[in-house]
């Protein structure tokens, strides 16, 4: 019990020396935002650029529309190649149209950065789909209320519910068929060409397919806009080597064997990505900055808490000739130390992710919370932040409390 209160009163009087206390929160906080950001730095591997790194994306051609069949085709035909790795994903991005007025496209929840046209970093209000009932739309879509004797209801927000209904939403006891939520709207720019005059939807896939009943599409009419395939990697984050040697033995395998097959699998194109050269040399300079960030922000941690543990010599020789225990001791130590830390460390984390927000006000005008650092790397920087903090109270409290308190005193 005496240990604790020891403890609880290190925490309370950590701040009674504020300039101290102020000029080790900065340097905390500045050590847990740097080790964030390089932690960040392998984001992309599974993120924006999952896709590029670890396989290809093909898109129709704009002169021919391929169908669901044409697909599904194309996606047996690259699963049973003789290679010498793995498939991982193979997935088709299908879409249909009732009348003139809507368009409704499918997702996929599994992975969403499989699609580099729409995936969470393209929502700018709302955020992406994360259930089967919910639907994305892009900003600035038109409104339809009435197409091909099928009601849809939707205020094109976020929010709002989208759904169909066999009767006008007025009528009395109407039930809609199906209806989704729209959880938020994505930057559709780069997403098809020319000014769109109807309601695009994008859903994931098992609402895709229930609305394909709801709205009686036969399987002919249904098609397929892109499909992504990617062969499975030896790490989980960044790929080898030898993966991307996979990734293009894969894209010339495809390219060979079925792209030139029209009559088969319709008429496709490969989207342009990065060479297995620029992969690599990315991937080493990621991996080196990765490595030394995280040396680097471990050093710093534990320096700090070095320095700031000599700082209480002179506590530590009062306390040990009170005849307080050396765990009593090694306890306020810790209650100070992690106390200016994890305060360090959540003042900079939030003021990081404060900037960024404000950043991306200034160049979008609204907010997305893809602009933040990820939680993956905020819970990085924190482990690392405490882990080598009690490393440095350990080294230090070692030290201090071998010392008697008459040499302490002497030094003083």
């Amino acid at each position: 019990m005496g240990n604790l209160r020891v403890f609880r009163r290190s925490i309370r009087f950590t701040t009674r020396n504020k300039r101290r206390f102020i000029v080790f929160l900065l340097m905390f906080g500045l050590t847990a935002t740097f080790v964030a950001f390089f932690v960040n730095t392998l984001d992309s591997y599974v993120t924006t650029n999952y896709l590029d790194q670890r396989g290809m994306f093909l898109t129709q051609s704009t002169t021919y529309g391929v169908t669901q069949a044409e697909g599904n085709k194309l996606i047996d035909a690259v699963r049973v190649l003789k290679v010498n790795y793995s498939i991982q994903d193979a997935v088709l991005y299908r879409y249909f149209d009732v009348g003139n007025n809507l368009r409704i496209f499918s997702l996929n929840l599994s992975n969403p950065w499989l699609n580099p046209w729409i995936n969470p970093s393209l929502v700018i209000d709302g955020s992406f789909p994360s259930s089967t009932n919910q639907a994305l739309i892009p900003y600035g879509d038109v409104q339809v209320q009435q197409s091909n004797g099928v009601f849809i209801s939707s205020t094109v927000a976020v929010g709002s519910k989208f759904s169909v209904w066999d009767t006008p939403p007025n009528a009395t006891n109407a039930v809609p068929k199906v209806s989704f939520t729209v959880s938020g709207l994505f930057d559709g720019a780069k997403f098809g060409s020319g000014k769109r005059n109807s309601l695009w939807v994008f859903v994931p896939d098992f609402g895709f397919d229930k609305l394909i009943a709801a709205f009686g599409i036969s399987a002919s009419n249904v098609y397929v806009y892109s499909a992504s395939i990617t062969v499975k990697t030896q790490n989980p984050i960044i790929p080898s080597s030898s993966d991307y040697d996979h990734v293009a033995d894969l894209k010339q395998k495809i390219t060979d064997t079925i792209l030139n097959q029209p009559s088969q699998f319709g008429k496709w194109v490969q989207v342009a990505q990065s060479t297995i050269r620029e992969k690599k040399e990315k991937s080493n300079l990621d991996l080196s900055s990765f490595f030394y960030g995280l040396i680097g922000g471990a050093v710093l941690v534990a320096m700090y808490s070095y320095l700031l543990s000599r700082l209480r010599s002179r506590e530590v020789a009062i306390l040990k000739a009170m005849g307080y225990s050396n765990n009593a001791i090694r306890l306020a130590l810790i209650g100070e130390i992690l106390t200016t830390s994890l305060s360090g460390f959540i003042v900079g984390i939030l003021s990081v992710n404060g900037i960024l927000i404000y950043l991306s006000l200034q160049d979008l005008g609204n907010f997305r919370t893809s602009a933040l650092l990820r939680w993956e790397s905020i819970l990085a920087s924190f482990l690392i932040v405490v882990l080598f903090t009690l490393i440095g109270i350990l080294i230090v409290t070692w030290k201090a409390l071998r010392v008697s308190p008459m040499n302490l005193f002497r030094d003083r």
